[in-house]
């Protein structure tokens, strides 16, 4: 390295060093982590992330702004029930209904498509219409997908997310620090969808959890301030592991299949939506349990 470039290089590493070293001694405790966390300035540009659960997730490598899907637990095996106080008035925290609009599907099995779960509850919406935020927390994941379309999923304390999906436009970006009530997108009608409506989903631990046990979609408001959540919570996840599916193979009926699997063609007409008329489409999942 020729001296004058060696020379600016010394004096530029220590004006940068100068330089952070008066930031943070100016800064206040809870910032000064945030300007030395080099994963939290990766994972969230700009931004500080405002709760203390959140720096902690973010910090563990647990904060994926890609990912749904992040966390590696078995809810279903929970020890304890956990209480989780999810609004307060008292510290501004509130809670915000996503959209006005009717529930037209709900959380659980979806029998009229023949087979499947329903993980979030769909809202009726026209497409444009403005979609909110229904607690505080932050931005966690936007982007497209081929079932959700485009969604956004929002981090709130203790490990509860709230999900949005078939947006046609998400108007916020991973990081930012959201509020209840603030617009976070457009509703629409992208991905796996037919006609505008929103699919909307609480989680806890990143699995989908029934959102009737936390909001009444009648009135809009939350059930309780503080949630008390325990295994019961994720029956649904034991119930969909003891499901059996049958591929349908050339060759396959209704009878020869009720008779394999030791049930009846009624029973599984009901289990998957169809008649007896109903063609079998090799490759297509059936439930026969």
């Amino acid at each position: 390295m020729q001296p004058r470039i060696l020379w600016l290089y010394t004096r530029f590493a220590a004006l940068v060093f100068a330089l952070g070293a008066s930031v943070a001694m100016a800064a206040p405790p809870d910032t000064l982590l945030r300007v030395l966390d080099p994963v939290i300035l990766k994972v969230t540009p700009q931004f500080f992330l405002p709760d203390t659960t959140l720096q902690s997730e973010a910090r563990c490598g647990i904060w994926d702004p890609n990912k749904i899907n992040i966390y590696d637990e078995d809810v279903t095996k929970l020890p304890d029930t956990i209480s989780i106080r999810l609004i307060d008035s008292l510290a501004g925290r509130n809670f915000k209904f996503p959209v006005r609009g009717h529930v037209t599907s709900p959380f659980g099995p979806r029998r009229m498509y023949g087979y499947g779960f329903h993980f979030g509850t769909d809202i009726k919406l026209n497409k444009g219409d403005t979609v909110v935020a229904v607690l505080d927390g932050v931005v966690r994941v936007v982007r497209y997908d081929r079932g959700y379309g485009w969604f956004v999923m929002i981090a709130h304390a203790d490990g509860m997310e709230s999900l949005y999906g078939h947006l046609s436009k998400p108007i916020v970006k991973p990081g930012t620090e959201i509020h209840a009530g603030e617009a976070l997108g457009l509703g629409g009608n992208t991905g796996y969808s037919f006609g505008a409506h929103l699919h909307f989903e609480l989680r806890f631990m990143s699995v989908p959890i029934d959102p009737t046990r936390v909001v009444s979609f009648e009135d809009g408001k939350l059930l309780a301030s503080t949630v008390r959540i325990d295994k019961s919570w994720f029956q649904h996840l034991v119930e969909l592991r003891m499901v059996r599916y049958h591929y349908i193979r050339s060759g396959d009926t209704l009878g020869g299949l009720a008779g394999r699997y030791g049930t009846t063609i009624t029973r599984l007409c009901m289990l998957n939506g169809m008649t007896t008329r109903t063609l079998l489409r090799i490759g297509r999942p059936l439930r026969v349990n």
